[in-house]
């Protein structure tokens, strides 16, 4: 997303769903994508889209794996976890790592 779109607090759900498309992720999990870069009411919303699917179950799955299990996280509020200074990915460096 920083690549394509640069270092944002928020991406749209047009942004997120073209970026899965044109980088061949598998569509099936379009779902998380949005999950993870939308903002909490904005995901919900989603609801009559994604029938069938236990949207706050998504987002509680997310929020174990990178949130410490916070499912009230937001992209933009975490931001800064995963993105470093430049809009590099940051996930699994380690301080001074490169340097």
């Amino acid at each position: 997303m920083v690549s394509r779109y640069g270092a944002s607090e928020i991406y749209t759900k047009g942004q997120i769903t073209k970026t899965v498309s044109e980088c061949d992720f598998n569509e099936q999990y379009v779902v998380y994508a949005l999950a993870i870069f939308l903002e909490k009411d904005d995901f919900l919303d989603l609801d009559a889209e994604f029938v069938g699917v236990n949207l706050l179950e998504i987002r509680a799955e997310i929020a174990c794996g990178f949130f410490d299990g916070n499912s009230d996280y937001s992209y933009k509020e975490a931001r800064s976890r995963f993105v470093g200074n430049e809009g590099h990915c940051s996930i699994g460096a380690e301080p001074g790592a490169g340097d």
